[in-house]
């Protein structure tokens, strides 16, 4: 009995000494074509998240940029010339805003103390033109009353 144990434990023995070349090969396929798959997964992802970030990254600009010109709107005219005594007033005309200085197709340009400081300031927002195809350009300037008037 003890002797067709040992045949069978050594057949058992002979049978496992490892891998064949060809099923390691096969697993070294199957696991590069997953980590192919997740790699490019990832670079996918990377990508979108990219371009989101910059959607948002213009979306946010856009917005400050409008607060910023809804803000200046609201300022508009501050001081005007009715706050002012007439005699004073007609000798300094750079102390007070008129408000809307003009409007065109393109631009908007108003006067107002749109910082708080007490300095009028003109403003203007002008679309410039793309010199190609879009995104146009909208700006934004500002610019004392009285360097403005100066020349």
């Amino acid at each position: 009995m003890s002797n067709s144990r040992e045949k069978y434990s050594n057949n058992f023995k002979s049978a496992q000494r490892g891998f064949s070349l060809l099923e390691l090969m096969l697993v070294v396929v199957i696991l590069t074509v997953i980590v192919a798959i997740v790699v490019r997964g990832a670079i996918q992802l990377q990508r979108k998240s990219s371009t989101e970030t910059a959607k948002v990254d213009l979306t946010q600009e856009a917005r400050q940029f409008m607060d910023q010109v809804v803000k200046d709107l609201h300022h508009t005219g501050f001081p005007n010339v009715r706050m002012f005594d007439a005699a004073t007033s007609a000798a300094n005309p750079n102390s007070y805003a008129v408000g809307l200085v003009s409007v065109t197709s393109n631009s908007i340009q108003f006067e107002g103390d749109v910082d708080g400081s007490g300095t009028v300031c003109e403003i203007f927002v002008q679309l410039n033109p793309p010199a190609g195809p879009c995104p146009c350009t909208l700006r934004r300037g500002s610019l004392s009353k009285a360097v403005y008037a100066g020349g």
